[in-house]
């Protein structure tokens, strides 16, 4: 996640997982419930969150988290699917 100076942070799996995550007017969308990193990479690049709610899990793009503080806020129009029921190649669950 960039740092308004541009500088970069790493942000830490155990730190995240369970945070709530809501839309970017504050509605509750669920709890953190994995990442979705791209395999290859010394420090692999999360792509996507997976949203647990209830017994539902959706997938967002880590391009639509605007921020990570108490909570991780998306930016507005973020889109949420369904998160896919088999592995996906080149893809590691952090979880």
């Amino acid at each position: 996640m960039e740092r308004p100076s541009g500088k970069f942070r790493f942000l830490y799996f155990t730190d995240l997982v369970g945070k709530k995550v809501v839309s970017s007017d504050g509605a509750p969308l669920g709890r953190l419930a994995d990442l979705v990193a791209v395999s290859g990479e010394p420090y692999p690049p999360v792509e996507s969150l997976l949203v647990r709610s209830g017994g539902k899990v959706s997938q967002i793009p880590w391009s639509a988290v605007a921020s990570v503080n108490g909570t991780i806020q998306l930016s507005p129009g973020a889109s949420v699917g369904p998160a896919p029921t088999s592995p996906v190649a080149d893809r590691l669950h952090l979880g």
